[in-house]
């Protein structure tokens, strides 16, 4: 997957807005990718931070390197 990344996680880290924004994506696609702008965190806090988002957004974490990381969340199945 050598894609742009879908979003970008920006100075104001997890927003509601960055939240919401992710789970718009992936209702559109399953997997998003997203890159952290450089901030003056720990690599251990930045990690702790992705497995948060993954967490709340309930997405799987596939990739996390550098500071871009993949996320997947099947689509629901729809009962009609």
């Amino acid at each position: 997957m050598n894609e742009k990344p879908n979003l970008y996680l920006g100075k104001y880290g997890k927003t509601i807005q960055f939240i919401n924004e992710l789970l718009r994506c992936l209702e559109n696609q399953e997997i998003v990718k997203i890159k952290i702008q450089k901030r003056n965190r720990s690599r251990e806090a930045e990690k702790q931070l992705v497995n948060e988002i993954a967490n709340e957004v309930e997405a799987e974490l596939i990739d996390y390197r550098g500071r871009t990381f993949i996320l997947y969340k099947p689509f629901e199945e729809k009962s009609e």
